[in-house]
């Protein structure tokens, strides 16, 4: 098992591409998530780097401490990199980490001259800890109190959810939001030890990829409108122009569709509910075993033998992989088109 890397930014801006890092927090632990080593570091503001007053707010961070520190934006990402390069192959977590964290660091990197690629390479890998948050609560329902919205949907913001789980949190410093994260990864290593488990094996796209094609059929989730909705899925093909998995949504039956018409089935796959999913392997779904269907009514009802053999007639159905491969081929040329 590898070491663990909890990271967090706190940056002048939201723009991943032309904002700065101003903190940054980052702790080392082992397998068993003990503490072994940690990095912390503030700088001031580069020239021509202009602040947002709301990110200022969030950290709460003045102008004047971003121009009388000490350490240079360029001396503070030399000290992080060497401290990266010591901790060798590690699994890189963070909240919400794919979709801002990891997009900064990528842009920080190349920005100063340094490769931009390093924790998702040379055996580095990566994952988030919302998705394993979202997926621990699906599966074990309780593993971590949330906070409700007016929509009546639970929240995973860090700042509500760390003081809910007993876990006393300096919110928005980044080594406070790294120490509320690792908190939260120690619960649900304990309470949901299957779904810890899962997230290990989907933290590197390859072998991600590799896991949604080989399980015949498996469990996964998404998030969109506020909720956290569970599929199970049977791996279809893989999108040929942007790579990502496609699979076939269990819950409909596929013998509806395995015979159509190119055309006819290029508008039924335009339908809701979408029977053809994507399933993007480089934001490390969380894959799981499909004996949890007894946790979601739809598919409980259908039963783990017929899932099964609608995901045989899938999976041994090539022609239909064929048709959905030149389907998704001439959208996105249209796409590119237009």
């Amino acid at each position: 098992m590898s070491n663990f890397v909890f990271y967090d930014f706190e940056t002048s801006s939201s723009n991943k591409q032309w904002g700065q890092i101003i903190e940054i927090g980052a702790i080392l632990t082992d397998d068993e998530l003990n503490e072994l080593d940690r990095f912390e570091s503030k700088c001031r503001l580069s020239p021509g780097i202009i602040p947002e007053a709301m990110s200022l707010i969030v950290s709460n961070t003045t102008p004047k401490r971003l121009k009388e520190t000490n350490l240079s934006h360029y001396q503070m990402v030399r000290q992080f990199v060497e401290k990266l390069k010591s901790w060798r192959k590690v699994t890189y977590i963070g909240w919400n980490n794919l979709d801002f964290d990891q997009l900064f660091l990528r842009n920080t990197l190349f920005q100063n001259l340094e490769y931009p690629f390093a924790s998702t390479t040379n055996g580095n890998k990566e994952g988030d800890l919302i998705n394993l948050a979202r997926a621990a609560n699906l599966y074990y329902p309780g593993t971590l109190k949330n906070r409700t919205n007016k929509k009546g949907n639970l929240e995973y913001k860090l700042d509500t959810m760390a003081p809910l789980n007993g876990i006393e949190h300096a919110a928005h410093t980044a080594i406070g939001d790294c120490l509320a994260t690792l908190e939260i990864a120690k619960i649900i290593k304990k309470k949901a030890p299957s779904v810890w488990e899962a997230s290990l094996l989907t933290a590197n796209k390859d072998e991600s990829l590799k896991t949604i094609k080989n399980e015949k059929l498996f469990c996964t989730n998404e998030f969109y409108y506020g909720k956290v909705v569970p599929f199970v899925q049977t791996f279809v093909c893989q999108h040929p122009v942007y790579q990502w998995p496609k699979t076939f949504d269990l819950k409909q039956d596929p013998n509806i569709y395995m015979n159509m018409p190119i055309e006819v089935l290029k508008g039924e796959l335009k339908k809701p509910p979408k029977v053809l999913r994507t399933c993007r392997h480089n934001k490390h779904p969380i894959v799981m075993n499909p004996s949890y269907i007894d946790n979601f009514e739809e598919y409980k009802m259908i039963g783990i033998t017929k899932l099964t053999e609608r995901a045989n007639i899938v999976r041994q159905n090539k022609k239909f992989a064929e048709k959905v491969e030149l389907i998704l081929k001439d959208e996105a040329e249209e796409k590119a088109e237009t």
